[in-house]
């Protein structure tokens, strides 16, 4: 992790600040994500949980009905 020497954190010069990605696990991430098609959301069940009856509506914000 970057140190804060003297109140001031130093930025590394590579691209990225110094972050490198494994670019095999992220390629196995995105297998994975793609083989449980996680892009679908159904959030109703735990609005329910707050809201009784609550529905989607892409009109209006989650927490106002």
């Amino acid at each position: 992790p970057p140190r804060i020497t003297g109140g001031e954190v130093a930025v590394p010069d590579t691209p990225g600040l110094g972050v490198r990605l494994d670019r095999d696990r992220l390629l196995a991430a995105q297998e994975l994500y793609e083989e449980k098609a996680l892009g679908g959301r159904d959030d109703a069940v735990g609005m329910r949980h707050l809201i009784e009856d609550w529905a989607f509506d892409a009109k209006r914000p989650c927490l106002v009905r």
